[in-house]
């Protein structure tokens, strides 16, 4: 059996590589810039590639280079200078390249943006892909101006540059069949609202979906003195829908890289006119990876901060050193010299100077174990342990996954060392994860999307929450600080003692959105332990705090400013405050009776008064730096029309803004993304504000947040003016609860008042999502009767659109189904939890069938609890709106 389960593993990792097994070294190559052309008017229009070069296309001519960029062949348009080239692909040995030219007899082309053109007609030139050689008979004349060309789906697609009422917020593309003879369709595909100039310039296909590489109408925005967008390029269906959008700069020229040379990696070029001048063209590689086009590192070049290493326990994979040089190809994991066959091997590597002179992100190490008795287990945990303290030593910044991988067949055996695997991740603030080896690696390619390689805290799979202390506006506080401690302590036994983090919010002068931008005193209302002062309360209030296993920080706002802050004049006299177009102060909104304003953040930043604050604060709260983590409501860029300063110019001083933070030691999270370039910024959002096509594409370990009540396309109460949805890039998903949601509520005292309405809260959202957070979301779909969520591990969720009736399954066993909830966790934890009640019997996961007896409470009560499980089932009997948290008896 044993032999089976490592032929299992072994096919779980490497199935995928058997397509590429081929001899010889990762592909070699990488970005380059081409020898001189002879054919180069004006600039490059459009790039093709097969396996024996690339092929460019220019106003008077076509070049082709083999794949370092030296000059293989060069062909003249047969109209010269007045046939402009346009876009080039590839079709059964031939290159066909897009033209147009002047109408005959027509003195000066018409084509004004917004117009069909009449002045020019299209031409497609067609030659042999071998040599550049043109094929006249094969040449054809089309009735319009072309640009893009690619031949895709049998039949060759072709867009049409001035298609549309002007500004162009549309691509219309004319398809056409194999031999120019009939037009078949002309389908349009839609921009995300962009102004476009000429609309679509280049076309390539990549499984089935379409790049369309744009020019941004630049004037169109300038004279309206508008913010110019990046330049777009698009990724749509056949239909035309948008399935992914970038700035990556494609409108000279885009093709995929044959799989044949990229070795199963999904490879992109982009050209465009070289940089150093001359006659030349950059050429830069791009990878398609996990939903995002990224730049492509070849797997031999280490010298940046996205370096990821592997160091493991190969053997309890099973695998071969030719396995392991094939693990690093694939998985873009470190060196072969890297992939260690025993922690043995690991330790030297380390002590070697494998990890020195680089700045590794994440570091993975795994661990599996053929003995499962309890002296094998504590050798192995306590090397595991020296090997984390030495990668620690050489890569401090780095950070730190401990994978457990099921090396036998004892299923109890395994979830002991798990347990003992993940207490020490927890020890040493390292990340755990129980997996197979296609998990193990999802996650470290995902920290390559963090800005800083790690964060400090793990949110992902921790309760994580806001307090209400106390409105400007009330006498009273909404929650003392005893009550407080007291909501700490009720999530700590309801969750069975999951890791909290929580942002005290309203602690400040007269408590929530009073005096900003001064954070210089704490509120009067801040009283506990009978401690003498506001400040020495707080303090002392973070630390019993962590003694309940929570991380407690604040709440601040580092927008808004108000006239009657102690700090109000040195922003002031600093030009520190937003500003319209007549040099007036810019009022923003109103706030319980006080007129606030917003902050220059490029101003406060040049001035020293952002950092200024900053270790000011943590100077006044230094428990502070041990939470590490601060919570800044609404932090998003804002125009200051006086100052030249657009909201997105503004968003980068943002954006250093946090860059400090995280230099001081603290992670930032915020309230909303303002825009999808900020994914790795922050590690958690408040309001979890990218949708469906986001969430496949981005880890939860990079990004993670909740509150479904503020997603604009789920919208129950609020109502956003179209200023506010401008800052939202997808306004969140519409089921959240197919998803997960990463806190439960602004916990305020008068909403602690039902336990029954909390604790269903707190399952139904936070638990919940730290579950489903074990896993990651692969696809999603949603059919006139069901929105669906496929994840990892066989793992669906389900949402009847019907009566919103949630249903979630692992390999035929239920988690979530009729408001019951089996929820179990790494930590050896069952949490059960019924909306209705009544007797319940579920399927045990595997980890945990072999187990017989499971002892702990019944929550709101407290009540003692033992359950015996039989042929890996248990039962329970539950009342309504009640949870048990069990353990499995040791």
């Amino acid at each position: 059996m044993r032999e089976l389960t490592m032929k299992v593993l072994s096919f779980c990792l490497f199935g995928a590589l058997c397509a590429y097994r081929v001899a010889g070294a990762e592909f070699p190559l990488g970005d380059f810039t081409t020898q001189p052309f002879k054919y180069s008017k004006l600039h490059l229009q459009g790039i093709a590639c097969d396996e024996t070069g690339i092929y460019y296309g220019f106003a008077d001519g076509v070049t082709k280079t083999d794949w370092t960029g030296k000059v293989l062949a060069q062909g003249a348009s047969a109209y010269g200078p007045s046939g402009h080239i346009g876009d080039v692909c590839l079709h059964n040995g031939l290159l066909y390249a897009t033209s147009w030219r002047t109408k005959p007899g027509t003195a000066k082309p018409g084509g004004a943006p917004g117009s069909e053109n009449s002045g020019r007609e299209g031409l497609i030139q067609v030659f042999n892909s071998a040599d550049l050689v043109m094929v006249p008979e094969k040449n054809r004349v089309l009735p319009y101006s072309t640009d893009g060309i690619e031949f895709y789906d049998g039949a060759f697609w072709i867009g049409l540059p001035y298609s549309g009422p002007y500004p162009h917020t549309n691509m219309t593309i004319s398809v056409w069949n194999e031999d120019f003879s009939k037009e078949l369709s002309r389908p349009v595909h839609y921009s995300d609202g962009t102004k476009l100039l000429y609309t679509m310039q280049t076309l390539a296909e990549m499984d089935g979906l379409l790049w369309h590489g744009c020019y941004v109408d630049e004037n169109w925005y300038r004279a309206r003195k508008l913010p110019v967008p990046a330049n777009r390029t698009y990724l749509t269906d056949k239909m035309g829908n948008i399935v992914y959008a970038t700035s990556v700069w494609t409108a000279t020229g885009i093709a995929m890289v044959p799989e044949s040379l990229s070795r199963g990696r999904r490879l992109i070029i982009t050209a465009g006119d070289a940089k150093s001048g001359g006659a030349r063209v950059d050429v830069r590689f791009w990878e398609w990876l996990n939903g995002e086009l990224v730049p492509y590192r070849p797997v031999n070049s280490f010298s940046g901060a996205s370096d990821l290493f592997f160091l493991c326990e190969s053997s309890a994979y099973g695998l071969t050193r030719d396995d392991e040089w094939q693990l690093g190809l694939k998985y873009r994991v470190g060196r072969p010299e890297t992939i260690c066959s025993t922690l043995a091997d690991s330790m030297r590597c380390v002590r070697n100077g494998c990890l020195d002179g680089f700045a590794a992100r994440t570091v993975a190490l795994a661990a599996g174990a053929a003995d499962v008795s309890d002296v094998a287990h504590d050798a192995l945990v306590a090397r595991m342990e020296d090997l984390v303290r030495l990668v620690r030593a050489k890569q401090p910044s780095a950070n730190i996954l401990l994978a457990s991988v099921a090396a036998n067949d004892d299923v109890r055996g395994t979830r002991r060392l798990n347990r003992r695997l993940y207490a020490l991740a927890k020890k040493h603030g390292a990340d755990f994860i129980d997996c197979v080896p296609d998990e193990l690696f999802a996650y470290c390619e995902s920290r390559s999307r963090i800005r800083y390689g790690r964060w400090l805290n793990s949110y992902h799979d921790a309760i994580v929450y806001k307090i209400g202390l106390k409105g400007k506006h009330l006498k009273k506080p909404y929650t003392t600080m005893d009550e407080a401690m007291g909501i700490i302590s009720k999530v700590r036994d309801y969750s069975g003692g999951m890791r909290q983090i929580v942002y005290l919010c309203g602690w400040q002068f007269d408590g929530h959105d009073s005096k900003y931008p001064s954070w210089s005193q704490v509120g009067e209302h801040v009283d506990y332990a009978e401690e003498k002062t506001p400040l020495l309360a707080l303090r002392r209030f973070i630390r019993d705090a962590r003694s309940l296993g929570a991380d407690v920080s604040l709440h601040v706002n580092m927008n808004d400013a108000y006239t009657n802050a102690p700090d109000w004049k040195a922003y002031a006299d600093a030009d520190a405050i937003c500003r319209m177009k007549d040099g007036s102060l810019q009022p923003y909104q109103v706030f319980d009776g006080e007129q606030s304003y917003q902050i220059n953040h490029e101003k406060e930043w040049n001035s020293g008064l952002a950092r200024k604050r900053i270790d000011a604060l943590l100077d006044m709260i230094p428990e502070l730096l041990e939470s590490k983590t601060i919570h800044i409501d609404a932090f998003f860029g804002d125009a200051s029309p006086y100052h030249g300063l657009g909201y997105k110019d503004d968003m980068k001083w943002c954006d250093r803004i946090v860059d400090y933070w995280r230099e001081k030691g603290m992670d930032v999270t915020t309230e909303l993304l303002s825009d999808v370039d900020q994914i790795g910024y922050f590690p958690m959002v408040y309001h979890h504000n990218i949708d469906e096509r986001h969430r496949v594409a981005v880890d939860q370990r990079v990004l993670c947040g909740g509150d479904g009540e503020w997603s604009v396309r789920n919208m129950n109460f609020y109502s956003f003016d179209d200023a506010w949805k401008a800052r939202t890039p997808d306004a969140g998903v519409v089921y959240p609860e197919a998803w997960g949601e990463g806190h439960f509520a602004d916990i305020r005292r008068h909403r602690m008042a039902d336990d029954e309405t909390f604790l269903s809260k707190l399952v139904r959202t936070t638990m919940l999502n730290a579950w489903y957070n074990k896993f990651r979301p692969v696809r999603h779909t949603v059919d006139a009767a069901v929105y669906r969520v496929e994840w990892t591990m066989d793992v669906l969720s389900e949402v009847r659109l019907s009566n919103r009736r949630l249903t979630v399954t692992q390999r035929g066993r239920t988690v979530v189904e009729n408001g019951n909830y089996f929820l179990d966790y790494p930590d050896g934890k069952l949490v059960v939890y019924s909306t209705d009640g009544g007797r319940l019997t579920f399927m045990l996961p595997p980890l945990l069938q072999s187990e017989r007896i499971f002892r702990g409470r019944t929550w709101p009560s407290g009540e003692s609890v033992q359950a015996d499980s039989e042929a890996g089932r248990l039962t329970l009997e539950l009342r309504k709106g009640t949870a048990v948290v069990l353990f499995p008896e040791e």
